[in-house]
């Protein structure tokens, strides 16, 4: 988590992630633009805002209906994420997809992980409300001994400073950038399952427990 900096963000660091297929190809369309020497975000009309950091491990465009509606359920915007928890929504796909051969499964989801919200520290030690990576998705007491083995990167040093205007598709909209700043962590941000979808969530849940015994793992860098 953190505050924003002035964005170092050149064409050439986002040529690259086309280069990589992590970004769309620049067209008349303009599906991506450089910020300019602003200290803070101001997309224009249509754009969000996203990270290098976040599509260099996993988040894709066009969103993942998944992730989209994830976002938009927990009232999260693209900026409250952070590195780690991209690599989280990102490897969950590919578990529902690549593994159990499923759509991406909400309620199992929410059987997992929850989120937690951070602040940032200030010099004195006192704490204020963060702008940026606030929302830190963590699996949930007791679920790290059924959910694959993975090792997440303690430091994801500059991310905060690699940020730029994204094309937001109208036909699969991501939630609009409003530079909100969550001053409490919403109650649902924690819950797990409904109420009628827990025994559902448990047949996936032991295909899971299955593929984690036999070895399986996720990536830190991408799902």
């Amino acid at each position: 988590m953190g505050s924003w900096r002035r964005s170092s963000v050149t064409e050439h660091e986002l040529e690259a992630l086309v280069s990589r297929g992590e970004l769309p190809a620049l067209t008349a369309a303009e599906e991506w633009r450089v910020p300019g020497d602003e200290a803070e975000p101001n997309p224009p009309a249509g754009y969000i805002v996203s990270f290098i950091s976040f599509h260099e491990r996993g988040f894709g465009v066009p969103a993942d209906d998944f992730i989209r509606g994830l976002l938009h359920f927990w009232g999260l915007e693209v900026q409250h994420l952070n590195p780690n928890g991209v690599i989280h929504l990102s490897t969950f796909v590919v578990l529902c997809e690549g593994w159990l051969r499923i759509e991406p499964h909400w309620e199992l989801f929410k059987l997992f992980f929850g989120i937690k919200l951070q602040q940032c520290k200030l010099g004195d030690d006192t704490k204020v409300p963060a702008p940026i990576g606030c929302a830190m998705l963590q699996l949930k007491s007791g679920m790290a001994a059924i959910y694959p083995r993975f090792t997440l990167l303690s430091s994801h040093s500059g991310w905060h400073n690699g940020w730029f205007y994204l094309k937001n598709d109208p036909q699969r909209p991501l939630p609009e950038y409003t530079g909100c700043v969550f001053q409490t962590s919403p109650s649902d941000w924690r819950d797990g399952p409904t109420d009628g979808m827990r025994d559902r969530v448990l047949t996936a849940v032991t295909k899971i427990k299955a593929l984690r015994d036999a070895g399986l793992m996720a990536s830190s860098r991408s799902g």
